[in-house]
């Protein structure tokens, strides 16, 4: 909203400031305004009329008043359309009566549209990505920028993704906000030189190179073998063992062999030296790795 003063308005009488401000509201033909009025006032004091408070009138129409006789601003609204409006003020007093108007006040109001200047997303950058792993998921950050580098924070919009192994989700960025969008994503295949594409009309953007890994194995179980083993005493017996993580995918780990209920010896190579005394030696054979154990049986005789 401009507003253009046409002239100054004084009174010594009544007025000897007057100070219009116009803030809009949002309607459709007329519109709503509030008016700031900042005045003074020379009481001529009469004993006999009590001053009351003023009233502002807009081409001889009262619009709005103050009861407060020491006031020095009226603010009130006003439903408007736009065009060249004369205002002055009165006071008015307990008897009734009314001061002289003060002289006219001109404004010419007219909406003026806002000027929208628009900005351009002109290419999108996506954070450093690290490498991860299969199927978990992981945060990335995307600013778009436009053509001075600058961050279009005007975008509220979405973005597609993609990227190079076909598998990520969510295959939508958005809705940005203040230019920024950050969210989890997963790709859910193995794969190296990877790289993120996004892309939001002809504006794009893609992430750096970076490998997808399986996950790590976790020891689910270990088999030994044999389970039982039958020899003479002081014969040598191999056992052998073999890790699986819960997908039953073999694993290569770390294993600690011992003879926990008699009937020989083992080494840390899974060969076992029966000692010299027959007998059932159950789950005597046990091996172990990162928390998990099993055991075979040892059946010795002469």
């Amino acid at each position: 909203m401009t507003i253009y003063p046409i002239n100054t308005m004084k009174n010594n009488l009544l007025l000897f400031l007057f100070i219009f401000l116009l803030i809009p509201g949002f309607l459709s033909a007329a519109e709503m305004h509030t008016l700031d009025i900042e005045f003074a006032f020379s009481d001529p004091g009469d004993p006999e009329s009590q001053l009351l408070g003023y009233i502002l009138y807009k081409e001889g129409e009262p619009v709005c008043e103050t009861n407060d006789p020491d006031a020095s601003m009226i603010t009130c609204e006003l439903l408007t359309e736009d065009g060249t409006f004369n205002f002055n003020l009165t006071a008015f007093y307990a008897d009734g009566t009314e001061s002289p108007p003060s002289p006219s006040f001109p404004f010419t109001i007219s909406l003026m549209p806002d000027t929208i200047i628009e900005t351009t997303v002109d290419y999108f950058t996506i954070s450093v990505v690290n490498n991860q792993i299969n199927s978990v998921p992981f945060q990335i950050t995307v600013e778009a920028r436009d053509s001075d580098d600058a961050l279009v924070t005007e975008f509220t919009g979405t973005a597609d993704l993609s990227d190079t192994t076909g598998t990520i989700t969510p295959i939508t960025a958005g809705n940005f906000s203040h230019g920024t969008w950050s969210g989890d994503v997963t790709i859910n295949v193995e794969a190296t030189d990877v790289e993120i594409y996004i892309q939001g009309g002809t504006s794009t953007g893609i992430s750096n190179l970076f490998d997808v890994n399986a996950p790590s194995q976790v020891l689910d179980r270990i088999e030994i073998t044999p389970t039982v083993a039958k020899l003479s005493t002081g014969n040598l017996q191999q056992f052998t063992a073999q890790g699986y993580d819960s997908a039953n995918d073999p694993m290569t780990v770390l294993y600690t062999w011992a003879v926990i209920n008699g009937g020989g010896t083992i080494d840390q190579n899974g060969l076992f030296t029966a000692g010299s005394t027959p007998g059932n030696y159950k789950n005597t054979v046990e091996i172990s790795a990162e928390g998990i154990t099993t055991a075979a049986t040892v059946r010795l005789h002469r």
